[in-house]
This record gives C-alpha cells, sequence and structure tokens, in this order.
C-alpha cells in the first residue's frame, strides 16, 4: 500500500512530498531521524504551511527517558531537539507521541487535519521506544472526525452571494480573481463554468496560473506586483472584484496598497477565518465571506442561473439586497462584453514577451525560451519551476493549458525546490510529462 522513496537530504525529500501532494491531490509524506534530520525538514513544513500543501511530516525522538526534564537543560539524549516546539509556528499540528496506544488516534486525526478545511502540514515526532512498543492493533482507538469537521453558514453564503449578484447587474467593470484554493478545493471546473457565465475577464495568482489557464476564454492576463500580459489594467480599473480562494498579499496588491482596485467593491471567498478579519487585511475587503471555494461557487452558479433564466423575468429576475426580485436579470450574460474585449486587447497589447525577443542570435532570450516550450509541452504536462528570477521568467512567459500543472512555492520560495520537487510530481504520475526549470544558485542546492 505504501511506497518509500530513499532520498539523499530530508529538505529534498520534503520538498518532493510537497511535489507529490500537488499533483497527486493525496497528502504526500516525509520521515527524517531526530535532530538535524527534523531539523532540515523544517523549509519543507514552511513551504506547505504557506502554500496549504496537505503533507504529513514523520520524525524519531530518542528515547523518552533521555529527554531533557527542564527547558533550562540544553540536551540530554543525543541528537535530542524540541522539534516540536520548533515545528509549530509552521505546521497545522505538531505532537510528541508519548503514548502508544495512541498511534492510531495520532495519525488518523493527523490525516484529516492536514486535508481539512485550509489544508496544511502536520509534524508527528515519535522517540524510539514508542517506536519499539508492541501494540494489539485492534484494540487502539482511533480518531473522531466529527470533532474537528468544519462547518458553514449556508445561509449568510446565500446572503452574500445575493448581495453580490445585486451589484453585479449595476455593476460596468467586474472581473474575478482566483487563487490556489480553487484547486485545493477540487473547484476548477466549478469556477470555469461560472467564468463561461458570466463572461467577463478573470486573473489568477501565480498559485492559479493552471486554474485560469492561458487558453481559457475568459483568461484576462497576470496580475500583480511582477505583472504579466495585461499589466493590471483590467484589474486596476475594474468596479466590481470578486476574489476567491486567495490570500491577497502584496505581491498582489503592490506597495501602495490603498491604489488596489481603487474604484472596485471587493468580495473576498475563503475558508480560513483569520483572513476574513478586516483589521488584520492589508487590503479591507468591503464583503467578507468564509465559505470553501467549491461550496460558494456551486451555489452562486445556481443563484445566478435562477435570476438569468428566460423563465426568470416572470418571476421579477433581478436581486435586491434583501433577496427578493424585481426586474429581470436575462440579459446580464451579454452585458460586459465591451468591457471583456477591452481587458483582452490589454492582454494582447501587454505581453512582457516581444517579438524582438525572438530574433536574438547570439544567445536565447529566456522569455522566448519558456513561450516556444510552452507551445511544445504536453496538453497534460507538469512545468515545476523554482525560486527567485526563473520563477518570474517562466511566470511572465509560459502560456499553460487547461490540464496542464504550473507549480512552484509561492508562499516560502526556498532555492532548490524545483529540482526535488519534480521527482515528487513524477512519483504522482509517471505517465505525465514533468519539465523542471531552475536556476543555476537553485541546482546546487539540492
Amino acid at each position: 500500500k505504501t511506497d518509500y522513496v530513499a532520498v539523499m537530504h530530508e529538505q529534498g525529500g520534503g520538498f518532493a512530498a510537497e511535489g507529490y501532494a500537488k499533483v497527486s491531490g493525496r497528502p504526500g509524506v516525509a520521515m527524517a531521524t531526530s535532530g538535524p534530520g527534523g531539523m532540515n525538514l523544517l523549509t519543507s513544513m514552511g513551504n506547505c504551511y504557506y502554500d496549504s500543501i496537505p503533507c504529513i511530516f514523520i520524525t524519531g525522538q530518542i528515547n523518552s527517558q533521555f529527554l531533557r526534564p527542564d527547558p533550562s537543560i540544553r540536551q540530554v539524549g543525543f541528537q535530542e531537539t524540541d522539534i516540536v516546539s520548533m515545528a509549530e509556528p509552521v505546521t497545522k499540528y505538531a505532537v510528541m507521541i508519548d503514548d502508544a496506544n495512541s498511534v492510531k488516534y495520532e495519525l488518523e486525526k493527523a490525516y484529516h487535519l492536514c486535508l481539512e478545511g485550509r489544508p496544511g502540514p502536520i509534524l508527528l515526532d515519535i522517540p524510539l521506544n514508542i517506536q519499539k512498543t508492541v501494540i494489539e492493533t485492534d484494540d487502539l482507538l482511533g480518531f473522531d472526525e466529527e470533532t474537528e469537521n468544519v462547518t458553514y453558514d449556508y445561509t449568510d453564503i446565500d446572503d452574500k452571494i445575493d448581495s453580490f449578484l445585486y451589484d453585479l447587474v449595476r455593476s460596468e467593470r467586474p472581473v474575478l480573481m482566483i487563487g490556489g484554493g480553487v484547486r485545493l478545493s477540487n473547484a476548477v471546473d466549478d469556477f470555469r463554468e461560472l467564468g463561461n457565465l458570466l463572461k467577463i475577464p478573470c486573473f489568477p495568482t501565480w498559485n492559479a496560473l493552471d486554474a485560469v489557464t492561458s487558453d481559457y476564454e475568459y483568461y484576462g492576463g497576470r496580475i500583480g506586483t511582477y505583472g504579466g500580459a495585461g499589466r493590471n489594467f483590467a484589474i486596476q480599473n475594474s468596479d466590481l472584484l470578486l476574489a476567491i480562494g486567495s490570500r491577497i498579499s502584496g505581491r498582489i496588491t503592490g506597495g501602495n496598497i490603498h491604489s488596489f482596485a481603487r474604484g472596485a467593491k471587493k468580495y473576498v471567498v475563503e475558508v480560513d477565518k483569520s483572513l476574513l478579519q478586516r483589521k488584520l487585511q492589508q487590503v479591507p475587503f468591503d464583503v467578507n465571506i468564509y465559505s470553501d471555494a467549491k461550496v460558494f461557487l456551486r451555489r452562486l452558479i445556481e443563484r445566478y442561473k435562477l435570476i438569468t433564466a428566460p423563465t426568470a423575468s416572470s418571476a421579477g429576475g433581478q436581486l435586491n439586497p434583501d433577496g427578493t426580485l424585481d426586474v429581470t436579470a436575462t440579459d446580464l450574460p451579454n452585458k460586459f462584453e465591451k468591457w471583456t474585449k477591452r481587458a483582452m486587447e490589454w492582454k494582447v497589447k501587454y505581453d512582457p514577451v516581444k517579438p524582438e525577443f525572438f530574433d536574438q542570435k547570439e544567445n536565447v532570450h529566456p522569455y522566448a525560451f519558456m513561450r516556444t516550450l510552452s507551445k511544445y509541452a504536453d496538453s497534460n504536462a507538469v512545468l515545476i519551476g523554482d525560486c527567485g528570477g526563473n520563477i518570474v521568467v517562466s511566470n511572465h512567459s509560459f502560456e499553460t493549458k487547461y490540464g496542464q500543472r504550473n507549480l512552484t512555492n509561492n508562499g516560502n520560495s526556498p532555492m532548490g525546490f524545483s529540482h526535488s520537487g519534480a521527482m515528487g510530481c513524477y512519483l504522482a504520475d509517471p505517465n505525465r510529462q514533468v519539465i523542471c526549470t531552475i536556476g543555476d544558485g537553485g541546482f546546487n542546492m539540492n
């Protein structure tokens, strides 16, 4: 049931587990010994924590009797390290298992928590004497998932969906901003269905370049401080913004946060409650919606179909903030045609890949290389890029297709990630073409 892959370095093993999880959609697992072994996994844990990737990290620990009896003592046992305390800031849950009979409970809890709500990494630290204990598996107690399940207020979600539709009817320049949370909730096709209904410009964050793909009809270009095709013109000139599954970081807003989508009413859908507190948001959003992306998208799609159906005119059709219907909205799908066309013109006009880049004779321009690579990559290829300048080149130049994956680690962004991560991607699906791009500095890291 479980395949074991030996790695040369714990950090590389953690990166590979992350790549495996990103491609397979299942938790990756990485194991290491105590002391420096566990510490070498910390960067990998940070990767998964900031990019919301479900992985389980298991570390060995010295025999319990040799653990330091008090924090004032630095170390008693060989390679003794309080890895739990180190890992807590970059994991959803970190624990040392001190009772062999709780191993089933902790393993099941780890698997559940790494996937539930906003995904992320888990650390289980297991002392040597616990590892050696003989247990009766049939007698072990498991974890009750009901105690940790995430619940949503569907009435509140529906009320805010109605509010958004009310604003949409009155909008002239609406846009969608799609983050990595859409794929994490298995809602890429749901988003694309919504985009096809709304027919408005859609913009991916860097974690969603393979969700809002370059070949998608309503792909409006790339956004953020590094820009890309379209150079932020559409999102900056929008009057209604719906962000789904994105934490709206400074890389999106730019340094002058008050100018971000300056004239737009802003909605955000997020599964992490902390990100919905306006006082904690860099750019305070007008309407904050606590929901899984897939739950929200399905409910929005059904409500939208209700008000735009040909029969909607007889029942009203257009939503008021109180949920009542008063006028028809059957023409809504065609309302934004000119605005969408304008956004697509910006995307073409402000493409960072220039024709003259292909004319260089002495060397190959990296932008020309990546654009050409995107033309020839398999339709289901996995492109995994490293960190630093090369990922900027890639994300400016590589045009994604539906069915491909475009990966890096954006939140932690460590050099050397893609080489090991690519191996994990391959192990997740050996039948897919896996393309690793990396700089000379990153290649020397792993």
